[in-house]
């Protein structure tokens, strides 16, 4: 998910002595630090976290941060590991005791947060493992698609980021240890090579139109360079491919160790495996009874196969499109949730870096406010025989009932004016951040996150 907001300014919130400290990379001992406000730690703990990340803080609206990237030397990932410890053993101290109901649910959440960070970053190694680490640090479509600003200073924005990516590739090349799985190659080349053509043709067309003759003059410098990294990054990632390796799986402790670092799942896999393949029963079972109604073909595969055959002739960008408006239609008639703005959701065809991913949605961060969202569709590879393009698009009732049609339009909803919910669920959950983003977030109970 990439978004867009916009937050006081920084100096609001003074950073206290032991993240100057954390900065200089000087030793501390947190247990010796006079803790702040409960309401001033969690402001302090996002203002150094977008400064750590400031490609978050620019898809969040913190458009200061435009055109930054994170450091991803050696240092810079050893003094974010060494931030991320600090604040665990500084949220710890909190006693939940002295927090109010909504305070002790920040409190958990956070935690949370670090310790998915520091799961991604120290336990399982991604910067050093998996060119997929970076891919959403660099996509720069907010600066293309979402009308935050002028275009003029979007593209300013954007030669910024460009003037950012040769250093960017570098430190990626030099992080990822060799050798790589088949698969980590298959998809950092895409991924890395699509954006050498994102910057080349999509974005060109984009700005294409910009009066400014300095602008244009520093696009055409930048832009080629830009490109250049990219493309010798996704040329290196083939050149592995001699020595590459099968040895992508984590392995059982973990994959344990994750779900509960990132999902709060604390299950043996014997027990969630059973969850799973009870799940799935109950699946089969609904598809059966549906079929016998459908199509009582002679198995559910005949049944399947005869629904996956009715194709939207319009295309599935075409037909994603028809399908929001069918569907916010349908929440409002059913009066599912309140729609208090006139945000829409838009459907475009995936931009060349990110169709692996058959589908996804762009959304404005909780500090935008009266922009669209983006629902993403990814079309058949052309490589594609027409046969396996045409089984790639979904047919028109898997397009209709797919989780993420249905949660474009009600993840619009979410980053509404007056609703915290959203922004919530993109960063923190936490009040303090929301209370920037919405005035009446005090009336929202802690129950209804």
């Amino acid at each position: 998910m990439k978004n867009n907001l916009h937050i006081p300014s920084a100096q609001k919130h003074l950073l206290y002595l032991v993240v100057a400290l954390l900065f200089t990379a000087q030793p501390i001992a947190a247990k010796t630090q006079q803790l702040p406000p409960w309401d001033t730690f969690v402001s302090q703990f996002i203002e150094t976290y977008f400064k750590t990340h400031p490609d978050f803080a620019a898809n969040a609206g913190r458009h200061e941060f435009d055109g930054k990237l994170p450091d991803w030397s050696i240092a810079g990932l050893t003094k974010e590991k060494q931030w991320l410890d600090l604040q665990h053993d500084l949220v710890s101290q909190y006693p939940e005791s002295s927090l109010k109901e909504t305070e002790r649910f920040e409190r958990q959440y956070l935690l949370a947060v670090i310790d998915e960070n520091m799961f991604w970053l120290h336990s399982a190694q991604a910067p050093f493992k998996n060119p997929m680490y970076y891919a959403h640090s660099l996509d720069p479509n907010v600066y293309i698609s979402r009308p935050y600003a002028p275009i003029e200073q979007r593209l300013k924005a954007f030669i910024d980021y460009a003037g950012n990516i040769p250093k960017a590739t570098e430190q990626i090349r030099t992080n990822l240890k060799l050798p790589l799985p088949h698969t980590y190659i298959d998809v950092g080349k895409k991924v890395f090579g699509g954006f050498a053509k994102f910057y080349e043709v999509d974005v060109k067309a984009n700005f294409a139109n910009v009066k400014d003759e300095q602008l244009q003059k520093q696009f055409n410098t930048v832009v080629p360079i830009a490109a250049k990294a990219m493309r010798e990054l996704a040329d290196w990632m083939e050149s592995q491919r001699k020595t590459a390796t099968d040895d992508y799986a984590m392995g059982t402790p973990r994959f344990q160790e994750m779900l509960k670092a990132t999902e709060g799942i604390d299950l043996s896999l014997s027990a969630l495996e059973k969850a799973g393949r009870d799940d799935l029963e109950r699946n089969l079972a609904a598809l059966r009874e549906a079929c016998s109604h459908y199509a009582p073909e002679p198995s559910v595969q005949d049944c399947v196969k005869k629904a996956e055959a009715k194709k939207p002739p319009e295309g599935a960008v075409a037909a994603a499109q028809r399908q929001l408006i069918t569907l916010k239609a349908f929440i409002t008639e059913k009066k599912l949730v309140t729609i208090p703005g006139s945000e829409e959701a838009m459907v475009a065809e995936s931009p060349p870096y990110n169709r692996w991913n058959s589908a996804y949605i762009d959304i404005p961060g909780p500090y935008e406010q009266g922009l669209p969202s983006t629902y993403y569709v990814a079309p058949p590879d052309p490589s594609w025989s027409p046969k396996e393009q045409a089984a790639y698009i979904p047919s028109k009732g898997s397009c209709g009932r797919t989780p993420k049609s249905v949660r474009s339009e009600l993840s619009l909803l979410s980053f509404s004016e007056g609703d915290c919910i959203g922004c919530w669920d993109y960063f923190l959950l936490v009040r303090s951040m929301c209370r920037t983003a919405s005035s009446n977030v005090n009336e929202l109970p802690a129950s209804d996150a």
